[in-house]
């Protein structure tokens, strides 16, 4: 254990060392007048500096480490850099337009967030800076006691070159809706929300703006451990709809009521108890994955199986034909969980078991990608 720490904090310095360089290059393209030779690269790097700058007075400016100072403060916070600066023989960045026109006096660790963000912009200029890296750096910053090299290095890895990635993440979750609550996945559909475009924040930023700034850590702890699964926040995720399914249900009949009442969940969300419910519905996915597994294995020359080659895409089918029926028997009325639609139910003995274990029998290789955690180094 001595060993493996000690290795630890050998990479960690390394990397701090490595973050110090790259901050230092682009301050010294900035100085000398950007990467063009005639000045282009320096307004290109204050356009984003201000957007950056914009941002990070924005995040997070009710917790006390990011308050904004006392003109004393900031003074004395000046001064200070000031000092180091001159001992570093660096040209102070307080001299970089390090206060813009009618802004307040700047907290340092705001001051910190934005070299960070402006380091993390060059380092990978293929994406840039992105609106939302402030609210993901903030709590990450925070945890690692305001080191700039660690939160760097926290941050970076976290951001895909284009939006590929929530895509796959949204469709991820739009299967895994058919599946555990396909009456859900039907009346989203009917309402043109399936796209899930309400759910976008909450998974582009891991329900950082859902959640108090303290339970937000707690929250990333838990995703970012990847005990269950790597992609975990999309379990999160299923844990709030289905906390609200029988108001989304019954109430809610267009995109715009969906994106709404999502909207002014921010807030009201307890964290326990969706975290307890994330869990429950992970382990019967996993359950539902290997029962099925299992069943192709056992019984693949059982005439009742057919094809499966229609896949996940019988199950909305199901749904909407089960949906149709209750409405049938009477609009006002929510289905138990239990009565169609639910994972695992037949509604016809045995032979209604078997024909939904047909329907079920292909899970895509997106959906069995949830089932991918953390594995320790041996």
């Amino acid at each position: 254990m001595e060993k493996r720490r000690k290795e630890r904090e050998e990479v960690r310095q390394g990397r701090r060392q490595v973050y110090e360089a790259l901050k230092n290059k682009w301050r010294t393209e900035f100085r000398e007048g950007g990467r063009t030779g005639d000045g282009a690269g320096r307004e290109a790097w204050k356009e984003e500096w201000h957007r950056i700058d914009v941002d990070c007075r924005r995040t997070d400016r009710n917790q006390p480490i990011y308050a904004v100072p006392t003109t004393t403060t900031a003074s004395k916070h000046q001064e200070s850099m000031n000092k180091v600066s001159e001992r570093k023989g660096e040209k102070s960045e307080w001299e970089d337009d390090e206060e813009e026109g009618g802004m307040a006096s700047l907290n340092p660790h705001i001051a910190a967030l934005r070299t960070i963000l402006m380091t993390y912009h060059t380092f990978s200029p293929e994406l840039g800076y992105v609106q939302g890296m402030s609210d993901l750096l903030s709590p990450i910053y925070v945890v690692f006691d305001a080191d700039e090299g660690d939160a760097f290095w926290g941050l970076e890895g976290n951001f895909l070159r284009d939006q590929s990635g929530m895509k796959k993440q949204l469709s991820t979750l739009q299967q895994l809706i058919s599946i555990l609550d396909p009456l859900l996945y039907t009346h989203l559909e009917r309402t043109d929300s399936l796209n899930l475009f309400f759910t976008f924040r909450w998974i582009l930023i891991a329900f950082k703006r859902e959640f108090a700034f303290d339970t937000i850590i707690h929250l990333w702890e838990v995703l970012w451990t990847r005990y269950y699964s790597d992609k975990f926040v999309l379990f999160v995720a299923m844990a709030v709809l289905e906390s609200h399914r029988d108001v989304i249900i019954r109430y809610l009949g267009e995109f715009d009521e969906v994106l709404k009442y999502a909207n002014d969940l921010t807030g009201t969300i307890d964290l326990d108890t969706t975290l307890a419910q994330a869990e429950v519905l992970f382990l019967s996915f996993r359950a539902l994955v290997e029962d099925l597994d299992k069943e192709n294995s056992d019984m693949v020359s059982d005439p009742l199986i057919g094809s499966t080659h229609d896949g996940l895409r019988h199950r909305a089918t199901t749904a909407t034909t089960e949906t149709t029926d209750q409405e049938g028997k009477g609009k006002d009325r929510i289905p138990a969980r239990g009565e169609g639609g639910g994972v695992g139910e037949g509604g016809d003995g045995d032979g209604g078991e078997r024909k939904e274990r047909k329907e079920r029998k292909m899970i895509s290789e997106e959906l069995r990608e949830l089932l991918v955690s953390w594995k320790p180094e041996h």
